[in-house]
C-alpha cells in the first residue's frame, strides 16, 4: 500500500502523461472544506464552485477506518529520551474518523472544472 505522498505523486504523473498525448491538462486547484464529517456530507469550495459529493472523486486514505496495512516494529524515542519500541499489527493504525474537517485546505484535480479528485488536505508551516 502506497503512503499519501507516493499515491499523490502517481496521480500527478499520471496527470502529465495524459497531457503528453495531447489531451486537456489537468489542474491542480486549492479549496476549503466548507462542511465535512462523512464523504456524504462534504463540501468544498473550489475557484468559486460549491462542490459536493456527487462531484468529487476522495482519496481512499482520507476516508474512515482507511488501513494502509503498515505493520511492523516501530522504534523511536520517550518524551524522558529513552528509546520505545511497538509492534503494530496491520489495522492498528486504521483511520478513525474521516480525513478533513470544516476549515480545512485541500488540493484537488480537474480536467474540465465538472469533476474534482480530492487529493490530499495541506497546511501552512
Amino acid at each position: 500500500m502506497k503512503s499519501l505522498e507516493e499515491s499523490a505523486g502517481v496521480i500527478l504523473d499520471s496527470m502529465f502523461r495524459v497531457n503528453d498525448r495531447g489531451q486537456q491538462p489537468a489542474q491542480i486547484a486549492l479549496g476549503q472544506v466548507l462542511t465535512a464529517g462523512s464523504p456524504e456530507a462534504l463540501r468544498i469550495r473550489c475557484g468559486g464552485l460549491e462542490l459536493s459529493r456527487r462531484d468529487l472523486q476522495i482519496n481512499p486514505a482520507l476516508l474512515a477506518k482507511y488501513d494502509g496495512g503498515l505493520g511492523g516494529t516501530l522504534t523511536g524515542t520517550d518524551s524522558r529520551g529513552g528509546s520505545v519500541t511497538v509492534e503494530v499489527a496491520p489495522g492498528d493504525l486504521s483511520r478513525r474518523g474521516f480525513g478533513v474537517d470544516a476549515g480545512d485546505l485541500v488540493v484537488l484535480a480537474t480536467q474540465d472544472w465538472q469533476t474534482f479528485a480530492l487529493i490530499c488536505k495541506v497546511v501552512s508551516l
